[in-house]
């Protein structure tokens, strides 16, 4: 029973032990969702930042003509970087949902170690109960095996002092 008892014990351990590195990947696959999160906002504000100087231009466009081309010009490189910021963008909600699907299966696999766990808790307590119950029956037999000697001991005293009051009968007669 002891034996079952450290060998829960160490499975506790191990089990604990896993428990605590899957929390580990957890929290760091949070910390990359929380990242990718503020590169997304960043992101979003540099596309809108971008459409409002190209809507800015296109204003501007109409009131000076003599410098269409310059602007044109701009506007082009503009919407070029408001289209970068959007495919980054994509990118990143893409990388933010591959990171929310890991950190699904990481609570997954955190969950189901729990539960591992806690059966194995359970076992312990079934094996700790086990041994308390064979510790009292041991205890029991512990004290019957005394009363018995006890009760032995007083019957060698009876037989002694039987054998001494024959010995007088038998030296009188």
């Amino acid at each position: 029973a002891s034996e079952d008892l450290e060998q829960m014990e160490g499975r506790v351990r191990a089990t604990t032990q896993r428990l605590v590195e899957l929390q580990g990947q957890a929290t760091s696959a949070m910390e990359a969702v929380v990242a990718q999160e503020e590169a997304r906002v960043l992101a979003e504000q540099q596309a809108q930042h971008a459409q409002a100087v190209v809507q800015s231009l296109q204003a501007e466009l109409a009131e000076h003509a003599s410098a269409v081309r310059q602007q044109q010009q701009a506007t082009t490189q503009l919407e070029e970087e408001a289209a970068a910021a959007k495919a980054e963008l994509a990118a990143i909600n893409a990388r933010i949902a591959q990171q929310r699907e890991e950190q699904a299966a990481a609570q997954q696999a955190v969950e189901g170690v729990l539960a591992e766990l806690l059966r194995t808790e359970q076992q312990l307590k079934a094996v700790q109960r086990e041994q308390e119950e064979a510790t009292a029956a041991q205890n029991a037999a512990a004290h019957d095996l005394h009363r018995a000697w006890e009760e032995v001991q007083e019957a060698d005293a009876k037989a002694e002092q039987a054998r001494v009051a024959l010995a007088e009968i038998l030296s009188q007669a």
